[in-house]
Order: C-alpha cells, then structure tokens, then sequence
C-alpha cells in the first residue's frame, strides 16, 4: 500500500464530509476487519445528505454536486480520485445517504 496516496483518499473524504456540511457537523472515522476479511474504513456524518441521483454522479471526475454555488471550493476531483487509489489497491469506495440523514463512504480493501 501507498501511504501517501491512501491517506490521500482518506483524506478526501473527510474533508467533503466537513466543507459540504453545516459547521456543527459531526464526522467519524473507524476501521475495522469484517467477517470476510476486508479492511473496512468508513467516514461517516450527519450532515445534509445525498440525493439518490446525485450519488450516482458523485465519483465523476469534475463533478462539483448540487451545493457547489454556496460553495464553491474544490474541482469536482476528489471522489474521483479517492475511488482511483482505492482501486488501486484492490479495494471498493461505495457511498451511502439520504436527504436529511447524512452519508456514508465505506472502503473495502483485502487485508492483505
């Protein structure tokens, strides 16, 4: 493993989580090995959410989602290129949320 980049890709997700959110967003991180022996890292917030229909676009590259006119920092690169180290480390980034209920990001990597 890269350290650089994985931390790199880690990185990413927890700075969305903190920029795309309310100030008094809460934000974890925790990892763990599950059942099948996958390294499994999550990043999860309670924040705004995601659209269905946005989820399915978040890992575009330059896609900057649907609140980028409050906010307009980032290139639309990040998930993009978290999702391409993760990758590349045999891994899996997936994303889970609803409007209202805040997200979810899981990385699944082989723990070997």
């Amino acid at each position: 493993m890269d350290p650089g980049l994985f931390r790199r890709a880690v990185g990413n997700l927890v700075t969305n989580a903190l920029v795309h959110n309310p100030p008094d967003t809460k934000v974890s991180v925790s990892v763990s090995v599950n059942k099948e022996k996958m390294i499994r890292i999550s990043v999860c917030d309670d924040g705004v959410g995601i659209s269905a229909e946005e989820q399915e676009k978040l890992f575009t590259r330059y896609y900057r989602g649907t609140n980028t006119k409050e906010k307009p920092e980032g290139s639309g690169l990040g998930l993009a290129i978290a999702r391409q180290i993760v990758t590349l480390h045999g891994g899996d980034l997936t994303v889970k949320s609803r409007p209202g209920e805040g997200t979810a990001f899981t990385i699944l990597l082989p723990e070997n």
